[in-house]
C-alpha cells in the first residue's frame, strides 16, 4: 500500500474509533473555537473535538491535494495527556495516532 493510502486508511480508522468511543459530535464547535492560536486549539476544544473538526479534515484535504507532508507529527503525547485522567477504552485511538505519527516524515532523519 502506498504512503498516501496508508495515511488515508489511518484517518478512516481514527474517525471510526472516535465514533466507537462516542466522541464524534454532530455539530462543530463555534467558529471562534477554530481561531485559537494554540496547538491543538487546547483552549477552545477538547482533543476529540480537535481530531474531528481540525486534524482529520485538514489531513484529508492535504492528501487530496497531494501536498507533501513535511512536518513531523507529534499528536500522540497530547492525546495521551488528555486521556490520562479519563478511565476509558481509548487505547486503540492512541495506538492509531502513534501509527500516524510514525508514518509522518521526520526532517531530523532525512
Amino acid at each position: 500500500m502506498e504512503y498516501p493510502e496508508r495515511l488515508a486508511g489511518l484517518l478512516d480508522q481514527i474517525e471510526g474509533e472516535l465514533k466507537r468511543l462516542d466522541l464524534w459530535e454532530g455539530r462543530p464547535p463555534p467558529a471562534e473555537a477554530f481561531r485559537s492560536p494554540n496547538p491543538f486549539c487546547f483552549d477552545t476544544m477538547s482533543i476529540p473535538q480537535w481530531l474531528q473538526w481540525v486534524f482529520v479534515p485538514r489531513m484529508r484535504e492535504t492528501l487530496a491535494m497531494s501536498v507533501p507532508l513535511a512536518a513531523p507529527s507529534r499528536i500522540t503525547p497530547a492525546v495521551e495527556l488528555y486521556f490520562a485522567d479519563i478511565s476509558g477504552d481509548e487505547g486503540n485511538l492512541v495506538v492509531l495516532l502513534q501509527e500516524f505519527d510514525a508514518l509522518m516524515p521526520d526532517p531530523d532523519n532525512c
